[in-house]
């Protein structure tokens, strides 16, 4: 018996109809998407759930993969009940030369925004399966630090479900199958995310990833956030150069 909760499985089935998808298709895009972070997952020593999967494996219903709401199994699910935690530290570049942090270790802040959506309540929208809060807080902060979409070389995208990730990719125009991937974490499912405070930990984690660059490179990365029903929306922009 499967769940008729609206979101966010009614979400990643008005998708794929919008883009029109059979069924069996948007399963295996969905294996593609998620087995990748999975992978990220993997090599992600804070991760609950560091194990790489392939797409059938994460899609294909089993007793151990029980189907939660169509067309989610468990391993497509986001992971709430974990033992985690993150942190921020956040310095003018005064202070921190006070301090005596080197210099190399430095991210900034770029840019960010919020957006909601304009129609508060979920069965009030016009269409399912598009967030135009997404890609408002998106475009703002990308806006603010004076970037576009190509000049950035990291993502996190809040993953909570698959739709939320195939949402944005769908708003923003980036194919699911950028080189650049969707998470460096893993996500909500596989890296895990205590309660409510994932995007922390997604903050936290591209700090780290910005840090190790690729030579002579100065990266940017993009970390959103949302709540509820993809209501509340946020975005951040980090980087290694000084604004």
């Amino acid at each position: 018996r499967y769940s008729a909760r609206p979101h966010p499985m009614n979400v990643g089935n008005a998708l794929r109809a919008h883009q029109g998808l059979s069924i069996d298709d948007h399963k295996e895009s969905m294996g593609a998407m998620m087995s990748g972070f999975t992978k990220v997952a993997a090599a992600n020593p804070y991760a609950w759930f560091p194990v790489e999967r392939d797409g059938e494996e994460i899609t294909h219903a089993t007793p151990t993969n029980r189907m939660v709401a169509f067309p989610y199994t468990k391993y497509l699910n986001a992971v709430l009940e974990t033992d985690q935690g993150a942190a921020v530290l956040l310095l003018s570049a005064r202070e921190a030369r006070k301090r005596g942090i080197p210099e190399d270790r430095w991210v900034y802040w770029r840019g960010g925004a919020h957006k909601n959506e304009d129609v508060w309540f979920f069965s009030q929208r016009p269409r399912l399966h598009a967030s135009e809060g997404i890609r408002g807080s998106v475009g703002g902060a990308l806006r603010s630090a004076g970037l576009g979409l190509d000049d950035v070389h990291h993502f996190d995208f809040y993953s909570c479900f698959p739709s939320a990730v195939e949402v944005a990719c769908e708003r923003l125009g980036l194919a699911q199958d950028d080189p650049r991937g969707f998470t460096v974490t893993g996500g909500l499912p596989y890296a895990g995310g205590p309660g409510n405070n994932y995007t922390l930990h997604a903050i936290a984690g591209m700090g780290e990833r910005l840090r190790r660059p690729s030579p002579g490179a100065a990266e940017v990365g993009l970390v959103t956030g949302n709540g509820w029903y993809l209501t509340k929306h946020s975005a951040t922009v980090l980087g290694r150069e000084c604004p």
